[in-house]
């Protein structure tokens, strides 16, 4: 007795069709398929049978099976991406094996780097502004906002880069989102047939202003607190004036997620762009950079002592803290199935406030120590 499957894919203009016949005692076997760049299969036909498996062999690491909506040309199909549906039969774009190995780089935190040559027509700046210097290569910070360099992109030896973006610049106002940045770096990664991470930072540096405007907001408004911050424990003075929401702030909370929500399902749409994400980075709770940690400096002589907002004014404890993890990565494994998480932190980072409210003596309960990831002062 035989069952006979039928199934079909298709591949820019070509429509490659597996037939499959699952018989009994039958031993297995493997079959490569070669893809070639005009998206047409050798062989034609493959017949397969039940523990069978199918090798593809591409030109170019780049080159991938994706389920597009057909169109004209070649070109315009492959860039016709569907969403990615995990209950189709025919996707085949992933996700991703679990927990990417290899080499990522770090996506620019703001304006990209530019490779110039001395003595060539058009510099993107004067070589002796240059950052860096490589025989008669230079390296000029004038590239777009978080692009990474073509360089990068087309380096065999790196696998994926990490795009770092701003809440405040991707959320501009509320319920609006500017995706350029994005778009424009994951659709690179796709053509180059790499990986990425992807994180929204928050902080002095990030978090919108419109959060704090009841103009804006309305009932969901985010209490404005204000520190004053080094970024840095052996940095001299007081440090610069910034406003931050509290993790332990709800409405903080809902606009932080709805941010995350918004790009996942622009993600989502795209089968390649979702094939391609290697692992998202819960963040939000960030000082200066994207790793989480927060103001926490107490100094003689300052006339803000951080830890006191967090417990006077911003109902920060080590549990509501967790708590702000918690529902986020609970969200982002909803958001971004079959898809890892991996987390940045600085260790002694946190305000040293206990679950009591209490950031000096005398105390009920002790401060949380640095093996808690915060650290007594």
């Amino acid at each position: 007795m035989k069952k006979n499957l039928f199934d079909s894919i298709q591949f820019g203009s070509t429509l490659f069709l597996l037939c499959c016949a699952v018989a009994f005692a039958q031993q297995p076997k493997m079959h490569t398929v070669t893809v070639r760049p005009d998206g047409s299969f050798e062989p034609k036909w493959t017949y397969i049978h039940g523990g069978d498996t199918v090798k593809w062999q591409f030109t170019t690491r780049s080159d991938a099976i994706i389920p597009v909506n057909p169109i004209d040309s070649l070109t315009v199909s492959c860039s016709a991406y569907k969403p990615y549906d995990p209950a189709d039969p025919n996707e085949f774009t992933g996700p991703m094996s679990r927990a990417a190995s290899g080499i990522f780089t770090l996506g620019p935190d703001g304006p990209g780097f530019v490779i110039d040559t001395i003595g060539a027509a058009n510099p993107s700046c004067n070589p002796n502004n240059a950052i860096a210097w490589h025989g008669n290569l230079y390296l000029c910070e004038t590239g777009g906002q978080y692009a990474s360099m073509n360089w990068t992109w087309q380096n065999p030896n790196i696998t994926g880069v990490f795009i770092r973006l701003r809440w405040d610049e991707t959320n501009p106002a509320l319920g609006v989102y500017d995706w350029t940045a994005m778009d424009r770096e994951i659709e690179k990664a796709v053509r180059s047939g790499k990986v990425y991470s992807l994180t929204f930072k928050a902080g002095s540096g990030g978090t919108p202003r419109w959060i704090f405007d009841p103009a804006i907001a309305g009932a969901n408004v985010v209490k404005r607190l204000t520190f004053r911050d080094t970024g840095d424990e052996d940095e001299p003075g007081c440090g610069v004036v910034m406003d931050f929401g509290s993790p332990a702030d709800p409405n903080y909370r809902k606009f932080y997620f709805d941010l995350w929500k918004a790009a996942a399902q622009r993600i989502r749409e795209r089968n390649a762009w979702y094939r391609a994400l290697a692992y998202v980075k819960p963040s939000g709770a960030n000082l200066i950079s994207d790793e989480n940690r927060l103001p926490k400096n107490c100094e003689n002589g300052c006339p803000i002592c951080n830890p006191q907002v967090w417990a006077e004014q911003g109902n920060y404890t080590p549990t509501a803290l967790y708590s702000f993890y918690s529902e986020q990565t609970a969200l982002l494994a909803s958001e971004f199935p079959d898809k890892d998480m991996s987390y940045m932190l600085i260790q002694a980072g946190f305000p040293p406030v206990n679950d009591k409210g209490e950031y000096k003596e005398p105390l009920t309960m002790p401060l949380p120590g640095p093996t808690d990831r915060r650290k007594k002062f």
